[in-house]
Formats: structure tokens, sequence, C-alpha cells
């Protein structure tokens, strides 16, 4: 995502008396220097060669200590952007402190930013490692390799703390560090824990990994067929489920196509299924092809499903909607098409992504 100013735009702002505009630059700086650069967030601190990397670095360090403590967060998670040298220190940091804050919507919010720096920080450091180029650098693949570990240790650490808004962030935040490798901490994790938004988060992290292994899978299918999981908790876990190409979760999605709000992540959920998908799942993902008071992005949505359900009947509805007066209409029937030709030419029919979200 490209940064709302540009990095001359975000440090003239940094001192500015207004909270609002320093917020915005203390939240942009880091972003901005990465457009220069054509880098996306998170990157490995030797691989970022600006003129004004340092300067950005000391500007956020300066920040860490600013009075509105949402600032100090957002600057918290600027270094963690960059794995700049005192990104750790100051995540650790915001994580430390345990209610000296007055508002306790502040304290979360800082709490949550120092979890999103850790993840950041070893999401960059995994990345790094996974540079081809990087197999020449002894001494940077160490280190790398030694945060990655070290961070991976400290938010196995919080999964048991005892602030809910710190456990909340956890699972998403090991999934990006740690990937499939932190899958039986997510599954101990979720047996322990009693906090119903934090349980359905563990599971949301759950559905992140490529996919859930079979043990995970008979985990979500028993929350599905558990009271538990006729409330929010089951719809995440029937995402998960059909992600992997598991059955159980087809019903609860089917169900989830009734309401506005659930609607599209059904359909990109059930898209998974293709040819698998059984007609009762077909006629109602064929319902929201048409129809006024249908809105055109989830016409796309179906479309896309559709295609990938019963290929001819799809692919005719894409080739209407490309004709779509409007150009992000087309857009996304592109993008649509260009995913269904990729998995054609990888043979690959059970692929668990969607296309971009409109």
């Amino acid at each position: 995502m490209s940064a709302e100013l540009s990095l001359t735009g975000a440090l003239r702002d940094l001192e500015h008396d207004d909270p609002k505009i320093r917020g915005v630059a203390v939240r942009n700086l880091a972003p901005a220097l990465l457009d220069e650069l054509e880098l996306r967030r998170p990157v490995w601190w030797t691989r970022i060669e600006h003129p004004r990397r340092d300067e950005v670095v000391a500007a956020l360090d300066r920040a860490c200590a600013d009075s509105i403590p949402q600032i100090a967060a957002l600057a918290r998670v600027g270094l963690a952007e960059l794995s700049a040298p005192p990104a750790h220190a100051r995540a650790r940091e915001a994580l430390a402190g345990r209610g000296e804050l007055v508002d306790p919507e502040a304290a979360m919010f800082v709490r949550e930013c120092g979890v999103i720096a850790l993840s950041l920080l070893g999401a960059a450091a995994q990345a790094y490692l996974d540079e081809p180029d990087a197999a020449d650098d002894s001494e940077g693949r160490a280190q790398a390799s030694a945060l990655r570990e070290q961070i991976l240790a400290e938010l196995r650490e919080l999964l048991d703390d005892p602030r809910d808004d710190v456990r909340f962030q956890l699972g998403p935040a090991l999934v990006e560090v740690g990937g499939a490798e932190v899958e039986a901490d997510l599954l101990a994790a979720f047996e322990r824990e009693q906090h119903s938004e934090v349980r359905e988060n563990l599971i949301t992290a759950l559905s992140l990994l490529d996919p859930p292994s079979p043990a995970a899978c008979d985990v979500l299918a028993g929350v599905l067929a558990s009271d538990e999981g006729q409330a929010a908790l089951g719809w995440e876990a029937a995402l998960a489920l059909t992600a992997a190409n598991r059955p159980e979760g087809g019903p609860r999605l089917v169900v989830g196509l009734r309401r506005r709000e659930t609607r599209d992540r059904a359909l990109e959920a059930l898209a998974v299924l293709g040819d698998h998908a059984d007609p009762e799942t077909i006629t109602a993902v064929r319902r929201y092809t048409k129809g006024l008071l249908v809105p055109t992005f989830t016409k796309v949505r179906a479309a896309y499903a559709l295609a990938r359900m019963v290929p001819a009947e799809g692919q005719a509805l894409l080739d209407r909607l490309a004709k779509h007066p409007r150009p992000a209409v087309r857009e996304a029937v592109a993008e649509a098409r260009q995913h269904l030709i990729e998995l054609d030419e990888r043979g690959d029919a059970t692929d668990r992504h969607a296309y971009r979200r409109p």
C-alpha cells in the first residue's frame, strides 16, 4: 500500500502542533521511504539503501517519546517496517507497560502496535532468509535467523500473556513469522484459551496456513459441529475448512450467502471447492450472478466461483461482465480470468486463493 504523503511531506509534518497531522506523518514516514525505493514493507535493514534512511529512523525513534501514546505506538510500527536497529527494543518497550496509561483504549493500541512491530520484524527477517542471493551473505543470514528465532520465542511466550488484547493479536502474528511451524502452538493455545474473541482469532490464524494440516482441520470440524460453532467462531472455522478443501464448512458458507455482510467472503471461500461443489452449493452461488439488487462486484465473485464449479457456465457469465461500462468491473473480470488461466496451467484445481477482492 502506497504512503499517503511523500517522504518530504512526512518529514516536514513530524513536529506539527496538531496531533492529527503529526500522527499521519509518523504513520507514513517508513512507507514513504520504501515507496521511493519501490519496496514493500517490511524490509530487512541492509536492503534499504537511501540517503535519508538514518534521518527517517532517528525521527521515528524520537517519535516513540511523543506525548500522544497512539503516535508513539505508530512510530514503533514504522521502525519495524524498516527493521531498523532500535525497532526490537522499542517493540518490547510497548509491550512492557502494565497500565501506566490512564486511557485504557490508548494502552490497548500501544500493546497492539507492540505485537504488530514484533511480527513485522520477524517477517522481515524471514523474507530476507527466503531471498536467493542472501545465501552468499553468511553474516546477514546468521543475524536474520537469530532475530527470527528470538521473535518467534517472544511471540510464543506472549500466548500466555494475561492481557486479552495482547493474546488476541498473537495468532496472526505467529503465522506471519513462523508459517506452518507454529500450527501446534496455535492448536495448543486454542485448547486452553477461554476468551471467545481470542479463540476466534486463533481460528482465523489457522485459516492463514496454506493449508491447515489434517489434524488442525479435525479440530476446526469439531468446533464447527459444537454449540460454540453456531456463533462467529463457527464462521471462521468454516472459512478455514473450505480453504483446506474440506467439505464440512460448505453448508455454513452457503448459509452465509444469505447475509450481505458475509456474502462476498462466502463466495470467495466456496470458489475453492471447484468441481467438488455439490448441486445445492452451485445453485446457491448461481443465485448471485444475476438480479438488479445484487452488486456488480458480487456478481463477478459469483461468476468466478461458478467458473470453477461449472466452467462453461461461469466463463459465459464472465464474458458478459467483461463488457460492463465501468473500468473497475472490467479489471476485476480480467483478474478473475487470469487467475483461472493460471490454475489451468498449473493443473491446480484445488488452489485455495481467490483473485483480488475489488
